[in-house]
């Protein structure tokens, strides 16, 4: 028999309108006013476990018999959290669960219910134990909470309620609690810190899109979820068929990975995939990790588990096999060929995420991408791809310029105009076979038109060329 860690879930609510309503103890009445509630995970240290994986499905406050809402992914399977990830040396790390409206007032109360099903993995363990929370019926499970005294929703409050894990203990399969008592009230302490808050992807519907390429908001919602998002130039934006030119659009059905800003309450975008293909990504699998080993002849990957979402992985590691329609990527979102993919891979070092089909704890991935680098410096230059007709053609510089009409790996405005700079090492390609600069140069005059791969810095619209080809002809 095990303990468990400590768990905190926490509900930051900040009220949305200057007008707030009900307020004090004892159970107010609540008011007409909407406060914006943001519901988040945390989790307080503890030992004797490598991981427990949980889904959690519905938040709801209380008051007396009325109930309201504030985060629900029951229809899509709900949210798969590894609870021990959300901790490091330092202390406990905040996830973004979704945010949600609600009557402002008092409040007496949570229910937070889970899945019945939860995967624990005790120290050292490669295979998770497959258990069942202790009295659940049904397919899920209720904790509820009573706040003592009721606590108020209103500006910058936070309620903080925690799955006390300390108390939870682990007997064959079945998990249960200390007096039944699964959760209580939990400290707020670094909820105002970002640096503690993790990325994360949150699926939802594009609405009120507004700025201009690359710096712009939208409000992303999903069932009982809206939160501002914000994109900037490190955003990566891709179309999750390959194809070219990703582009935000109000009525889009997104995937959006990033983290909670808690000074302007939005949601700061690291990468969107852009949903184009007709298969309902609710029923993919997800799964991020750490590359320990690949073959590219077998087109299979083993990858350390560190996220999931809509299967609950039941080992440490996952087996990732690819076919003739899987879509490869790279971090910044230019797709590639299978060959570049593989090349690009260095086992223990590079990460990536994955979606497809999850059959007996595997993965047939329909697309696969190179994780983008979290919580560095964004302002580094950029992998893209971008065609274009050259102008401006500096045959003793080796450089030109151009109007891209086409983009991959960077969100550039209309009407940009990129510089491309050439190297020693970049490679020019023409149909007949690999040239030299001079040749290439030469005949750029005539035809112009090409497509360019290389690194692109954004704050001086330059772009670095690694590989210089003909534009592809059509018809």
């Amino acid at each position: 028999m095990k303990c468990l860690r400590k768990i905190v879930l926490c509900v930051a609510a900040v009220m949305a309108t200057l007008s707030v309503v009900g307020c004090g103890g004892g159970g107010g009445a609540l008011g007409a006013a909407t406060a914006a509630v943001n519901v988040f995970a945390v989790d307080d240290m503890n030992t004797g476990f490598d991981h427990v994986w949980v889904t959690i499905n519905k938040v709801e406050l209380l008051n007396g018999t009325q109930s309201t809402t504030v985060f629900d992914e029951t229809a899509t399977g709900g949210r798969v959290v590894d609870l021990l990830t959300l901790h490091d040396g330092t202390g406990a790390r905040f996830l973004l669960l979704g945010s949600s409206g609600a009557p402002a007032g008092t409040y007496t109360g949570a229910k937070v219910t889970l899945s019945k099903d939860l995967n624990v993995f005790t120290t050292g363990a490669t295979t998770g134990t497959a258990a069942t929370f202790a009295g659940a019926t049904g397919s899920d499970f209720a904790m509820d909470l009573t706040f003592s005294p009721p606590q108020t929703v209103s500006a910058g409050h936070n309620l903080v309620v925690d799955f006390d894990l300390s108390t939870w203990t682990l007997t064959g399969n079945t998990v249960s609690s200390t007096g039944g008592l699964f959760v209580k009230k939990g400290s707020e302490t670094g909820i105002e810190d970002e640096t503690r808050h993790e990325h994360d992807a949150y699926r939802g519907e594009v609405s009120e899109l507004a700025g201009s390429v690359p710096d712009q908001t939208f409000t992303l919602s999903h069932e009982h979820m809206s939160v501002k998002v914000r994109t900037s130039g490190s955003t990566t934006l891709v179309n999750d068929d390959g194809s070219v030119n990703p582009a935000l659009s109000d009525a889009q059905h997104v995937e959006v990975r990033g983290v909670f800003n808690v000074t302007d309450k939005v949601l700061d975008a690291t990468s969107i995939q852009i949903h184009k293909l007709s298969t309902n990504q609710d029923e993919l699998g997800e799964v991020r990790g750490l590359v320990t080993a690949n073959s590219s002849l077998g087109g299979t990957l083993t990858l350390t588990v560190a996220e999931a979402e809509h299967f609950v992985p039941s080992g440490t590691s996952i087996t990732i096999s690819t076919d003739s329609n899987t879509l490869y990527f790279s971090a910044t979102g230019v797709a590639i060929t299978p060959i570049e993919f593989f090349a690009s891979l260095e086992n223990n070092t590079s990460k990536l995420d994955a979606q497809g089909t999850v059959t007996s704890g595997n993965l047939l991935a329909k697309r696969i991408r190179l994780a983008e680098v979290e919580g560095g410096d964004h302002n580094l230059p950029r992998d893209v791809r971008l065609l274009g007709a050259a102008s401006n053609i500096d045959t003793t510089a080796m450089t030109f310029d151009f109007t891209p009409s086409e983009h991959e790996g960077a969100t550039i405005g209309s009407g940009t105009v990129v510089h491309v700079v050439t190297t020693s090492g970049t490679t020019y390609e023409l149909r007949s076979g690999n040239s030299d600069a001079t040749t290439f140069f030469t005949g750029l005059a005539a035809t112009p038109n090409v497509r360019v791969r290389g690194s692109y810095d954004a704050t001086t619209s330059t772009l670095t060329a690694m590989r210089i080809t003909p534009a592809p002809t059509h018809g």
